[in-house]
């Protein structure tokens, strides 16, 4: 389903604060028993399938802006 591009920003910049906080909290969190530890393992796997997302949305994103190019152009020729 088309999105518009500023769709796809808001997406983008919504994965890019969720991944900044994710960070914060494996970096910058004190682990010291053996069950926060487990929370940590849980941040990195929800980290990994976020970034996997945000790279899905910025090809779909960038698949959209070549395909409005291509059309700009095939209309172009076909003007001309």
């Amino acid at each position: 389903m088309p999105h518009d591009h500023a769709d796809y920003e808001i997406m983008i910049e919504q994965l890019d604060s969720s991944i900044d906080t994710m960070m914060s909290k494996i970096e910058d969190g004190r682990i010291r028993d053996p069950d926060k530890e487990k929370v940590r393992v849980q941040y990195h796997k929800v980290l990994k399938d976020t970034i996997a997302t945000k790279l899905d949305v910025v090809e779909q994103r960038d698949l959209q802006d070549m395909a409005e190019t291509i059309e700009e152009i095939q209309a172009e020729r076909a003007t001309a």
